[in-house]
């Protein structure tokens, strides 16, 4: 297991909440997906379409903003060597 005390260093806040929002729009396409696919309540299927949409457009934002975190990061702090 990795150390703890080094978490917040190889995971910044940026990242982790990037992270979650990749993991709870994954959940929702999941889930909208086997819906649109198996209709098992007709009423539902324009809103399963709707969000199953939105979520493909909030996973694609989120892409480009963790690329450009990356490139931002990378700018303003570069790769240190810690010899602790």
């Amino acid at each position: 297991m990795a150390h703890l005390a080094h978490y917040r260093e190889a995971h910044p806040m940026p990242f982790v909440i990037t992270h979650w929002i990749n993991l709870v729009a994954m959940i929702l396409l999941i889930i909208t997906g086997f819906s649109i696919h198996f209709p098992f309540w007709p009423a539902f299927m324009g809103i399963a379409r709707g969000v199953h949409v939105f979520c493909g457009f909030i996973l694609f934002i989120n892409c480009i903003v963790r690329v450009s975190l990356i490139h931002t990061r990378t700018r303003i702090q570069p790769f240190t060597v810690h010899t602790d």
